[in-house]
């Protein structure tokens, strides 16, 4: 008999299903992913970052920064429920809900370096409370706001946990401008570095003047002593120094300041905003003979005469040399001895000399001179003693020159290359880097190559030629560097290893003025 299909669904209609049993996995299955939701949801807010304690803050801050933490905590808890809802890990959604809770973080984080910082520094400016004479007038009042509170008014919280300040400063427009507060700083402090060396200058020439030395004699090392003290006191001592010297500032103002009060200080401000010429001209207006060291020298007290048996007849005394009868038997003054000397002094620029007891063809290579008349090489010394040069109380010990003394500070510029940090930051290079800067700061009678004995980065510096070891001798000819390049900052041992090797290996007299060999 045939299937009756519709009474058999029929049946199936009326068939009972008991489907409580049929849910009952189902349902234990969500329970178990809302719990692992909620206990993963809850570990990722445990991770949150708790801010900053709130009675640490400044009161006028406390507002912008509850709310900054408020906003958020809550923008983190709202990620983390995404990251928490078993959303695939590469859906767009799980990344921006990542990328929110590591800014949260970040900003945190930030928000509470930042305020440190601001009480760190405010601080130090009600410690001290100096300006300098060369800083602008919206750095002084920059500093005095931030110290005496009154900038708190002014910051404003950013998304980043950073702040921004209204400073004192003025815009093109004549607007205050807003400036980040990673970007403050104190006004440029007033100093008496640069004041007090020169002061020691100005006696230190009095003293020569009295000892009987020429200008030209000593003007030089003061010029390079200048020099020093500029680079020493870096751009706000130098800033400081000049603006200090009042004297020198009306120099360079057009406008009276007692009848022009507003135009005076628009210069002076015009000065302050670019002081390049203003720190070029200074060298000058301190060596001149109207106001510096030259004006100094010419009224400063020199030497007493000398005077003869019978105390009538005086002689003259200049530069460390006494008038007196030469070999020819006429009367050479001492600044006539002065001058012949110089021309020794200052042999790499005059060269050969022509003198009373010689004739001299100077060689450059080794430093010396050849008598034309019998052929005797004799060294500078020499030659000043057969002429009857030396200078009042000198011996060959205290014998120096211009050159010798350019030459001197040629090896200290040298060898304070590797002083401080630079020093250590070349003590971290690889040997490709180490080598090419060895080779850009040392004279070209150093070698350098690539060490193979020591474990890791390592070069070798060796010493030139002129210096006597007995055959590869360590801390003689050569030294072997143990670069670091792995770390920040290389050992202090061996930066002062290679000061040492420079101390020992660089001869001056063996370099021309500006550092180059004069030995082949």
């Amino acid at each position: 008999m045939a299937e009756k299909f519709y009474e058999i669904g029929k049946a199936g209609r009326e068939r009972k299903v008991d489907y409580s049993k049929v849910f009952d996995s189902t349902i234990k299955a969500v329970e178990t992913r809302l719990a692992d939701s909620k206990q993963k949801t809850e570990e990722l807010i445990n991770k949150m970052p708790q801010g900053v304690p709130i009675d640490k803050v400044p009161e006028e801050l406390r507002g912008q920064v509850t709310a900054f933490l408020t906003q958020g905590k809550q923008k983190y808890v709202d990620a983390s429920k995404i990251i928490a809802s078993g959303i695939p890990a590469s859906s767009q959604k799980y990344l921006d809900a990542v990328e929110t809770m590591n800014t949260v973080n970040n900003s945190f984080s930030k928000l509470s370096d930042s305020l440190e910082s601001i009480a760190i520094q405010r601080q130090k400016d009600l410690d001290n409370t100096g300006v300098s004479d060369g800083a602008f007038d919206w750095q002084g009042t920059d500093q005095n706001n931030l110290a005496n509170g009154s900038m708190y008014t002014s910051m404003a919280l950013q998304a980043d946990g950073n702040w921004t300040y209204g400073s004192a400063e003025l815009d093109d427009s004549g607007n205050a401008k807003t400036k980040l507060w990673d970007d403050y700083s104190s006004a440029p402090k007033p100093g008496t570095d640069g004041v007090t060396s020169f002061i020691a200058m100005r006696d230190t020439v009095r003293r020569q003047k009295r000892e009987g030395q020429s200008w030209d004699s000593i003007k030089e090392d003061y010029s390079q002593a200048w020099d020093g003290l500029m680079t020493k006191l870096e751009t706000n001592g130098v800033r400081d120094m000049i603006f200090q010297d009042k004297e020198y500032m009306k120099s360079k103002i057009t406008v009276d300041q007692t009848t022009d009060p507003d135009g005076y200080k628009k210069q002076l401000d015009q000065f302050k905003k670019d002081p390049t010429q203003l720190i070029a001209d200074y060298k000058n207006y301190a060596m001149s003979d109207e106001t510096g060291l030259k004006y100094t020298y010419d009224n400063a007290k020199g030497p007493d005469p000398i005077r003869d048996s019978n105390n009538s007849n005086g002689k003259d005394f200049f530069d460390g040399f006494y008038g007196s009868r030469g070999a020819s038997g006429s009367w050479e003054s001492a600044g006539a001895k002065s001058a012949m000397r110089q021309n020794i002094d200052n042999r790499k620029t005059f060269g050969d000399y022509d003198g009373v007891f010689g004739d001299y063809v100077y060689n450059k290579n080794n430093d010396t001179y050849t008598n034309k008349v019998d052929g005797v090489t004799m060294s500078p010394w020499e030659v000043i003693k057969q002429e009857k040069l030396t200078r009042q109380g000198e011996t060959s010990t205290s014998f120096t020159t211009a050159a010798s003394i350019k030459g001197k500070k040629v090896k200290d510029d040298i060898v304070n290359l590797f002083k401080g940090d630079l020093g250590q930051s070349f003590i971290a290079m690889n040997e490709d880097n180490a080598e090419a800067y060895l080779t850009k700061s040392l004279p070209g009678d150093y070698k350098f190559e690539h060490s193979g004995v020591m474990l890791g980065d390592g070069i070798k510096i060796y010493a030139p030629t002129y210096v006597k070891g007995t055959s590869d001798v360590e801390g003689v000819d050569y030294i072997d560097v143990n670069l670091q390049p792995n770390l920040d900052s290389g050992d202090v041992r061996q930066k002062n290893k290679i000061i040492k090797f420079l101390e020992d290996t660089y001869d001056p007299n063996n370099y021309d003025e500006d550092g180059q060999p004069i030995i082949n």
